[in-house]
């Protein structure tokens, strides 16, 4: 069993109903590929935000159900071209939440480097010190069992695997606050001093989550 397939194995129980917030990028496939194969009791959710790629990533999103064999939803909103990621976040979770039927447990591939950059994004805006424990791996009926695995690691095992899977093209959009993190200052930072960024935030986060508790 790999490193990925472990950590994701020992905080799943296969006796519960679980759901994939399926985007069709990488991290949701692998994530719901891996919850698959642990368990039948699993279904998909797709989001469409009415954006640039979402109904490209809709039916990549459809096809990896279809593959998998797995019930899947597609849920609509009603934003704007061009909505913020803000907006789009928070349309996100109220359509999944409201969704989720009793004793279902939601599954959201957010990763290490996702936990990194909302650190730094927190950190640039000014948060108290409990803002600082970013991204936690569960909090009430939700869990994200890719928390502590790096991008990198979520791309090789999908290679690995043949996941299929769409990318979507906004991520190279650098006015997009995150991208501009992820694709410019956390590259520049690696480049200039030494050592894993990943694993000296991440160290931060559990210090600061043991402080804040």
């Amino acid at each position: 069993m790999t490193e990925i397939e472990n950590k994701v194995s020992n905080l799943l129980n296969p006796d519960h109903d679980y759901v994939v917030a399926l985007s069709g990028g990488v991290d949701s496939s692998v994530l719901l590929h891996l919850v698959r194969s642990y368990t039948a009791n699993v279904r998909s959710v797709f989001v469409n935000h009415n954006q640039k790629d979402s109904n490209e990533l809709q039916k990549s999103a459809e096809n990896i159900a279809i593959d998998l064999e797995i019930n899947h939803l597609n849920i609509d909103t009603e934003l704007e071209s061009g909505a913020s990621e803000t907006k789009m976040r928070k349309a996100r979770y109220k359509a999944l939440l409201n969704n989720m039927k009793q004793d279902e447990v939601l599954l959201l591939g957010h990763h290490n480097d996702d936990r990194v950059e909302t650190f730094l994004i927190n950190l640039f805006r000014g948060t108290r010190l409990k803002g600082l424990v970013s991204i936690k791996q569960e909090s009430r009926s939700i869990v994200r069992p890719l928390i502590d695995i790096k991008k990198s690691s979520i791309i090789q095992y999908a290679k690995d695997k043949n996941i299929n899977f769409l990318e979507d093209s906004t991520n190279k959009d650098n006015s997009i606050l995150r991208n501009w993190l992820r694709n410019e200052i956390i590259p520049s930072i690696e480049k200039n001093f030494k050592g894993d960024l990943n694993k000296k935030i991440q160290g931060l986060i559990y210090e600061i989550d043991e402080l804040t508790k």
